[in-house]
């Protein structure tokens, strides 16, 4: 009888760790995060690499996403053949996360030939939540575009 009820404790406790551990939705909220981040990196060595105006574009329609795209002929705005790279949330490896919210300045960054960000960036966010809705993290950016997963 003490033999089953160490059994069971011990597999309690294996269970409790367990459930902790594997989230699912955690980890992908968590991933979809650093993802966003270092597209905001990404988007800033675009603008270094072309020598042109970068933009990193959010979008908070349905499952949200973010465009990457190069003014390839500097007339202010991007349009679909100067976009680099388009991801959108809630589908593939963001099945689970969703890009719920942002306060940047028109939903874009832009940064100029030097990875500078020509609009005020500094601690503005963007979050990405679980599809539930019960877990998110924020990606805030610095005055210089950097960013940080909180």
């Amino acid at each position: 009888m003490v033999e089953l009820l160490v059994a069971v404790a011990i597999a309690g406790v294996l269970l409790g760790v367990g459930v902790v551990v594997f989230r699912p939705g955690h980890n992908a909220v968590n991933q979809a995060a650093r993802v966003l981040a270092g597209a905001v990196t990404e988007a800033r060595f675009e603008a270094v690499k072309s020598n042109r105006t970068a933009y990193f574009v959010v979008s908070t329609s349905g499952d949200g996403g973010y465009g990457i795209c190069v003014d390839e002929n500097e007339d202010g705005s991007c349009t679909s053949s100067e976009y680099k790279k388009q991801v959108e949330f809630g589908t593939g490896d963001f099945a689970r996360a969703t890009l719920s919210a942002t306060n940047l300045t028109g939903n874009r960054v832009r940064f100029d030939s030097r990875g500078v960000p020509l609009d005020a960036v500094a601690g503005k966010t963007m979050t990405v939540t679980e599809r539930g809705g019960t877990y998110a993290k924020t990606v805030v950016l610095s005055s210089t575009g950097r960013t940080e997963v909180r």
